[in-house]
């Protein structure tokens, strides 16, 4: 499978629109509503896309629109500075359980070496054993785990370091920004 991630803004429309679906997924174990008009409007998406620090990347497969991917800056735990969060992984559902999420995962813990946070909702569970499959493979059973609990926010925080050494099923994944470019940093 032919894996691109491209690098796009907040206001990207297809951004936008697979931030409903992913609410809408996200609705059953957290409080998300739809305001009168049938739109979910979170503040955390509003004011955390508006940060000039965060990557929203949009994964395609096979060409096809199939998820995006938010990293950010902020730090959950003192444990790391200066490092990379991914705080959102949507993959749609017509291209889960293919190796997908887990190709993009550890491609960006290559591309952007150093201190990482994952962090995952304590009610997602399917989320929970994702990045815990993920980041024990990829580091080898090397990371560690600890509990926030900041009302209203409660989940895990996975902590880790990469070295950026290529794993060898990381072949065909391609970061674009403004669907042009290479990405550089």
């Amino acid at each position: 499978m032919q894996i691109t991630l491209h690098s796009v803004t907040s206001g990207q429309p297809a951004l936008v629109q697979l931030l409903q679906f992913y609410q809408y997924d996200l609705s059953e174990i957290e409080s998300f509503q739809v305001d009168d008009c049938g739109y979910f409007r979170h503040p955390y998406f509003e004011q955390d896309l508006d940060d000039s620090n965060d990557r929203c990347l949009l994964i395609y497969a096979n060409s096809c629109l199939a998820g995006f991917v938010l990293m950010d800056q902020h730090r959950y735990t003192d444990r790391i500075s200066n490092g990379h969060t991914i705080s959102d992984l949507f993959i749609m559902r017509r291209f889960r359980d293919c190796g997908l999420g887990r190709r993009v995962a550890t491609t960006l813990f290559d591309r952007y070496p150093g201190k990482w946070e994952i962090i995952t909702h304590s009610c997602n569970v399917p989320a929970l054993g994702f990045w815990r499959s993920v980041i024990d493979r990829y580091t080898g059973g090397r990371y560690a785990e600890s509990w926030l609990h900041r009302p209203p926010w409660h989940g895990l925080i996975h902590t880790f370091e990469s070295n950026a050494q290529p794993a060898n099923n990381e072949q065909n994944v391609v970061i674009m920004r403004d669907n042009a470019e290479n990405m550089v940093h």
